[in-house]
């Protein structure tokens, strides 16, 4: 099974300590799902399913340098394919600069 998808939402940061910063996320994620049968070590079934769903996000950044913060960050959406529903869940590597 492979996912790919793009998200689009607005980002809240808030300010924990001087250097230190919270950023809340939501919006929504364009999936697409892409899930293989096999059968005898060759390709039976094929599915591929689009599906929009909302997503939320939550992550921290610190900042090293007059303009520039690094963090994490973890994104959670749905991905559809016929009946069944899966959580996705993704981890991230922010760097941020200020301008």
């Amino acid at each position: 099974t492979k996912f790919h998808g793009i998200a689009v939402g607005p980002a809240y940061r808030y300010p924990l300590a001087p250097k230190l910063d919270l950023n809340l996320r939501a919006g929504l994620a364009w999936n697409r799902v892409t899930d293989t049968s096999w059968k005898a070590a060759a390709p039976a079934v094929t599915l591929r399913q689009r599906s929009v769903q909302p997503y939320a996000g939550i992550g921290a950044t610190y900042l090293v340098g007059r303009d520039f913060s690094l963090g994490l960050g973890l994104d959670l959406t749905r991905a559809r394919i016929q009946d069944r529903t899966s959580l996705l869940r993704s981890i991230n590597l922010v760097v941020r600069q200020d301008f």
